[in-house]
């Protein structure tokens, strides 16, 4: 019940550039924490350090959904939902995420014949 109250004051605030939005290069904590991951594993290729199976991508960890339409969005595709409508999960979450919410996966991540695609 209190969702449709949650998304209107964070609508408001982003909409009225309030708070954190007031300054439009702030990053956001998830922006940020994905910025030093990608550094890290930058600094790894520019010193030839070899990275580890799936390290490449290692700094886009997170799944989200959009609450307004259930969407199952993958770790590259955060920017698809706008900030307001973003739950974020950990992939060993996403179970509870399909156990809970049901979502319906993100045309991005279906693969042709209705396969979902995993990262």
């Amino acid at each position: 019940m209190d969702l449709p109250l949650t998304l209107e004051a964070a609508d408001k605030t982003v909409k009225g550039k309030k708070s954190v939005r007031k300054e439009p290069a702030t990053l956001l904590g998830y922006e940020h924490r994905a910025l030093e991951r990608l550094h890290d594993v930058t600094q790894k290729v520019v010193d030839g350090t070899p990275l580890l199976p799936g390290e490449s991508f290692s700094w886009r960890q997170r799944y989200r959904a959009d609450l307004r339409t259930r969407e199952l969005f993958g770790p590259g595709d955060y920017f698809r939902v706008p900030p307001v409508y973003r739950l974020w999960g950990w992939p060993k979450g996403v179970n509870e995420v399909i156990g809970r919410l049901n979502p319906i996966p993100s045309r991005e991540r279906v693969m042709e014949g209705g396969a979902v695609v995993a990262e």
